[in-house]
């Protein structure tokens, strides 16, 4: 709405002709069309201009970067290069920001207002990432330009292949190079899945040939325990890493650190000896073990592990004490009172926690054995983590339908 017209000002006093208090009627009306006269004129001159139509506001003007002092101290000619650098890089945030908002929002138009350049990756990126999505590599076709959209639609496929173990998707891939791989890549995952080796063989590229058999035989050593498997990895370096992992695994197994002699890498054989001992004296809670790691921080985490696994077995925060890491020994009451709290199914006992997120933690596991064993869903509501909540639910759907009594077979 517009402002109502401003009022006339008043016409000063030094403009206006005073009248003789005498004076024949005649003259009386000439004086009087003459000061009327004036007086328009003298209005008119002094009216204000009719205000302008209201314009729309004017968008805000971003405010340059400010320089910090030791640019102030730059000569002028620097100080421009500065502020060159910085608007240049304004335009690149300013670029990451829409084309991240793009491809969330998975809308290309969004993308419009950017110059050609980056207009035309961040097209790319979003149908990019709508296309995996839905897995469709149709939608690459809406790439403007012509390499990305097909090194789009390539990935899908080759995704595709991946995830299904379907070779013969690998077919619509038009980089030969990139087609021959994807089909390696199916024929890898088989032969992984399946423990078989031989199937290896069907695979193009000798490297990726021998990391399949690389792969595959160790997996075969490790299940079954037999270094034979080893032996028949084409790599000699690979070989002998199998071997020393085989025995890493039978060390640790068997809690025999001597075992770990029969290593040939130097590195692995101290990995060895470091994880043995450790687990040695885990399983007989003895402190004394720990001296034998060689080194002195695992030996000293070893200590304190001993110190915390104590405290929790006696349900006793006072033997965190023993802890001499400082920030290990601040977690080790709260270690304490989780154990307590998960054994009684206690919520009450989640209190002695004063970190907000193990607290929350302990809440949420709480809540998550309460419900498995009532069987009752609505305390997975209580959860505060969404995918513990979820994994919660799921379990007590699980179990109910266990429990439920199975229908009769028909007839009877």
């Amino acid at each position: 709405m517009l402002p109502p017209p401003p009022a006339s000002p008043a016409i000063p006093s030094t403009l206006v002709r005073r009248r003789p208090q005498v004076m024949s009627n005649s003259k009386s009306w000439l004086f009087a069309l003459a000061g009327f006269a004036l007086g328009g004129v003298v209005m008119a001159l002094l009216r204000p201009a009719p205000a302008p139509a209201l314009a729309p506001p004017a968008a805000p003007v971003a405010a340059g970067p400010v320089a910090t002092p030791l640019v102030a101290g730059l000569p002028e000619r620097l100080q421009q290069t500065f502020q060159t650098c910085m608007a240049s890089a304004t335009q690149t945030c300013e670029g990451e920001a829409v084309k991240r908002q793009a491809a969330e929002a998975l809308d290309e138009k969004l993308c419009a207002p950017l110059p050609d350049v980056t207009r035309a990756a961040c097209v790319a990126i979003t149908v990019r990432t709508l296309a995996m999505r839905d897995g469709d590599p149709g939608v690459c076709k809406r790439i403007p330009d012509p390499a990305l959209a097909a090194d789009c639609a390539d990935s899908i496929l080759q995704g595709l292949a991946s995830a299904t173990r379907d070779a013969s998707k690998c077919e619509g891939i038009g980089d030969p190079p990139r087609r021959a791989r994807c089909k390696d890549q199916v024929t890898s995952a088989i032969a992984s899945a399946a423990h078989d080796p031989a199937a290896c063989n069907a695979i193009a590229d000798a490297a990726a040939r021998s990391l399949c058999l690389g792969s595959t035989y160790r997996e075969q050593a490790m299940a079954r325990k037999d270094p034979t498997a080893c032996d028949k990895i084409p790599d000699a370096r690979s070989a002998a890493g199998c071997r020393d992992d085989l025995v890493m695994l039978n060390a640790q197994v068997n809690q025999d650190p001597a075992a770990c002699d029969a290593m040939r890498d130097a590195g692995r054989k101290l990995d060895c000896l470091r994880f043995t001992w450790q687990v040695k004296a885990m399983m007989t809670k003895d402190p004394s073990l720990c001296a034998r790691i060689p080194e002195a921080k695992r030996a000293t985490d070893c200590r304190d592990q001993l110190a915390v696994n104590a405290a929790r077995d006696a349900s006793d925060p006072g033997k965190c004490q023993a802890v001499t890491d400082p920030q290990r020994r601040a977690l080790c009451p709260s270690e304490v009172a989780q154990k307590i709290a998960l054994e009684k199914r206690d919520l009450a006992a989640c209190d002695a926690i004063a970190e907000p997120t193990l607290k929350s933690d302990c809440q949420d596991q709480v809540y998550q054995l309460q419900a498995g064993d009532r069987s009752d869903e609505g305390l997975c509501k209580k959860i505060v983590n969404p995918g513990r909540q979820q994994m919660c639910a799921a379990a007590v759907k699980q179990r109910a339908a266990l429990a439920a009594p199975k229908p009769a077979p028909a007839g009877k």
